[in-house]
């Protein structure tokens, strides 16, 4: 879910978080403010990858069952989640990216070299992704 960093939309998101009550949530666009206004929220989930920003790059990964991963950078200096999970009887894995947007031919530029790097990771790791 992309919460967009400058939204204060933090009651319909933890609705929606409680109502559905998903096994793994990702979020994109989070800073400091929504990873607080969440915390109660995605307290019960045992795994949690953060990294707020004050742009719109953080990410924030949340599972019920313990997760393994890390926080990387690929291709740019966007943070990117690179995590696995068990769900059930699935053992999946998880890359979690909000690159950036092609407003620019720089920020394209970016945005394949990002792209590129993560189908480079994710050709390098074993099971579904």
């Amino acid at each position: 879910m992309n919460v967009h960093t400058e939204s204060s939309s933090f009651a319909e998101v933890r609705r929606l978080i409680e109502g559905v009550r998903p096994d793994v949530i990702g979020l994109v666009a989070v800073d400091r403010r929504w990873l607080d206004a969440l915390a109660p929220t995605v307290a019960g989930y045992a795994g949690h990858l953060e990294q707020p920003r004050g742009d719109n790059f953080g990410v924030a990964l949340y599972a019920r069952a313990p997760l393994e991963g890390s926080i990387e950078e690929l291709g740019s200096t966007l943070p990117i989640v690179v995590a696995r999970v068990t769900v059930g009887d699935a053992r999946l894995g998880i890359l979690l990216i909000h690159p950036p947007p092609p407003l620019s031919s720089a920020a394209l530029a970016e945005q394949v070299d990002e792209l590129d790097a993560i189908a480079d990771r994710a050709r390098q790791m074993a099971g579904p992704w």
